[in-house]
């Protein structure tokens, strides 16, 4: 009797799950070498994001998905109060203390 393969919603769920570090891909349970999801493995292997797990840029930067498969981490807005800013008539910005 033939054995089925995984549906396409499993294998994007462990995609998703093997890039967030939450799914290792142990014996028997990688897909066939020609594969397309063999191909999205490699991918997520070969991303920078996956291969710096949680360090910054030099800069300070988060590392960039490039596989499409990481979570995307909001980073929060700085809201910045323009009460303490007067501009004047020439273009420059006053900070104004109280």
């Amino acid at each position: 009797m033939p054995h089925e393969g995984l549906s396409k919603q499993v294998w994007n769920d462990r995609l998703k799950q093997y890039a967030a570090i939450t799914y290792a891909f142990g014996q028997g349970n990688h897909p066939p070498s020609d594969s397309p999801w063999a191909a999205k493995i490699h991918k997520i292997k070969n991303c920078p994001a996956h291969k710096s797990r949680g360090q910054s840029t030099l800069f300070g930067g988060r590392v960039s998905c490039r596989c499409g498969f990481h979570p995307k981490k909001a980073t929060p807005k700085k809201k910045v109060s323009t009460d303490m800013y007067r501009f004047s008539s020439c273009g420059f910005v006053i900070i104004v203390s109280d």
